[in-house]
């Protein structure tokens, strides 16, 4: 019951479970030498380590899924949505015409249906945007997170791209399973 007390509103991440886990296992003297090497990011909830005033960084969150960070709704209409709409087409084309050499339509946007930011105050280095936004051809539903530097005012796809539609279609032009859902073959 103590820790359920310690750990009340407190920032953890999978990487303390993974510590409290580890120091349950140090016991077992095989198992303890290797684990001890990976724990480093996260600290176990045995410990007591978790500061009340923990953040995100120090927890080994990525700034784009930190909790503490409360997204903030922005119009369709916003000029921001677009570009970053926009920086993810083009990375998906670039992925998807070195994958199926060609055989995929190149996408374009045809409709942003949400977005948001996420800024954090602290550091003003990096905003991230949450766009949602129909691709064709083949009214693909897309979900991406995108990045945008201020200091060098350039936006930067990151990996974290999903769709969120039913996929209806041939994708047997395509091999590459995480770009399949994004091909309309030609």
């Amino acid at each position: 019951m103590k820790l359920k007390y310690f750990v009340h509103r407190r920032l953890t991440s999978h990487y303390d479970v993974f510590a409290t886990m580890s120091h349950v296992l140090q016991s077992y003297p095989l198992v303890s030498e290797s684990i001890q090497k990976s724990a480093t990011l996260g600290k176990s909830l045995f410990s007591n380590e978790i500061p009340m005033d923990r953040s995100c960084e120090s927890a080994g969150i990525p700034e784009r899924f930190c909790v503490c960070i409360l997204p903030k709704e922005l119009p369709t209409t916003d000029p921001n949505l677009l570009l970053a709409a926009e920086e993810t087409t083009k990375t998906l084309n670039e992925h998807l015409a070195l994958a199926a050499n060609g055989r995929c339509a190149h996408l374009r946007v045809s409709k942003i249906t949400a977005g948001a930011t996420l800024s954090n105050k602290q550091a003003k280095k990096n905003i991230f945007y949450i766009v949602d936004f129909i691709a064709e051809p083949g009214n693909i539903l897309i979900e991406a997170h995108v990045e945008y530097t201020v200091s060098s005012k350039v936006f930067s796809s990151s990996p974290d791209v999903s769709r969120l539609n039913r996929m209806v279609g041939d994708f047997s032009c395509i091999t590459d399973s995480k770009l399949e859902k994004f091909c309309s073959c030609l």
